[in-house]
């Protein structure tokens, strides 16, 4: 039997996979990011939600790195997280820059 011990808090820990955890927390983050950049002017709306992507992603991975996880994982991580977070925050700065430098439609 396992006896209680108040020094030892990591064996009531779960080991399950974390994965389908992870995967909803970057969506649930990357949907915050949006509808906070909903409230920007619409020409400044991929600009704005790019940058909340990419402080979300600093975000994630700064808390890879406090909760010391490793980059190669079988399991999604917090590195795979910001990885995440840092291409929808690319995507938008592509595609800001495809439309603020397409002509305006006559």
């Amino acid at each position: 039997m396992h006896g209680f011990d108040p020094r030892d808090w990591w064996w009531w820990r779960d080991t399950r996979d974390e994965t389908p955890n992870r995967l909803l927390s970057c969506g649930l983050i990357g949907a915050l990011c949006l509808c906070i950049a909903s409230f920007a002017p619409p020409p400044l709306f991929l600009p704005v939600a790019a940058e909340l992507l990419w402080m979300a992603a600093l975000g994630s991975a700064a808390g890879a790195v406090l909760r010391g996880e490793r980059v190669l994982m079988p399991q999604m991580t917090g590195w795979d997280e910001a990885a995440a977070l840092a291409a929808a925050a690319l995507l938008a700065r592509l595609l800001a820059g495809l439309l603020m430098s397409a002509p305006p439609a006559a």
